[in-house]
């Protein structure tokens, strides 16, 4: 939520947890309006950080479209590894 104009300006999210391999997924997305902005950038660091600091959780993973460059730079930008292209996305890792 952006404090200044109290709207609501993204989300971000656990798709579950894979428990074989101590990992999980994040989903995340932000409105049109407030793209560009860090939003996605400073809540992926802080969510990622909190979740590798669980002694449960070994990594995390996530998947962008191969054309969504923004998304790709977030991760980038939070030390997300590309790992592999599968069906026109591309998969993601931080450990």
């Amino acid at each position: 939520i952006d404090m200044h104009s109290n709207c609501l300006v993204a989300d971000i999210a656990f798709k579950g947890r894979i428990l074989t391999k101590d990992c999980v997924e994040i989903g995340y997305g932000t409105f049109a309006p407030f793209r560009n902005l860090g939003y996605m950038t400073e809540a992926l660091k802080a969510i990622s950080n909190w979740a590798l600091s669980e002694t449960s959780i070994l990594e995390i993973t996530a998947e962008t479209a191969i054309d969504n460059y923004a998304s790709i730079r977030v991760l980038q930008k939070n030390g997300f590894r590309f790992i592999a292209e599968v069906n026109s996305y591309l998969n993601w890792s931080k450990n």
